[in-house]
């Protein structure tokens, strides 16, 4: 608490020239700076180095011609070390919604209309996901990507799934040490 003096003339009152007023002047919680300069106190540089090795394996599996899908990827990575207890980050959202988008996208890369594909990809990803309660954002990424592929393979489904098996994994067993950064 901090008192703050504010002075006023008032010719009805007959006392002093100035009244203390009490002002709340404490934080709450949420309202603290969420930046912090000591990295390690708040675990933004471990975390963050954890999702830099999740993703280098990555990219060296779907080698540059799968760059879209190292996209939604790397954005998992970020919602599932950054935000650790978000809805999106469980396990259950982050394979179902990736799967969804993995098999709307394949499907949907079959119409020869041009931009269809992409449009209808990610409508119906979102919309599965919504109703099977499955929501994870990057899996729409997932969907985009493979709905312009011409050719994806069964090695490239199978390792993406590998990939994300793997994220909730380190997601489920590093949850007592991973905190939300944002």
């Amino acid at each position: 608490m901090m008192q703050v003096k504010l002075s006023f003339i008032n010719p009805e009152l007959r006392e002093a020239p100035y009244t203390i007023i009490t002002v709340r002047t404490e934080m709450r919680k949420r309202d603290k700076p969420s930046f912090d300069l000591n990295p390690l106190k708040n675990h933004t540089l471990t975390q963050s180095l954890l999702g830099a090795l999740l993703l280098a394996p990555i990219i060296l599996i779907f080698e540059e011609q799968n760059l879209l899908i190292v996209a939604s990827l790397g954005s998992t990575i970020f919602v599932v070390l950054a935000i650790p207890s978000s809805k999106s980050a469980r396990a259950r959202n982050v394979l179902s919604g990736h799967f969804i988008g993995l098999s709307v996208g394949s499907i949907s890369s079959l119409i020869t209309i041009p931009i269809m594909p992409a449009v209808i990809a990610v409508g119906i990803t979102m919309s599965l996901m919504i109703i099977t309660r499955t929501a994870h954002a990057p899996a729409t990424g997932t969907a985009l990507a493979l709905s312009g592929s011409t050719i994806i393979s069964f090695q490239l489904a199978s390792g993406f799934l590998i990939v994300l098996a793997l994220i909730a994994i380190i997601h489920q067993v590093g949850k007592p040490y991973l905190r939300d950064l944002v």
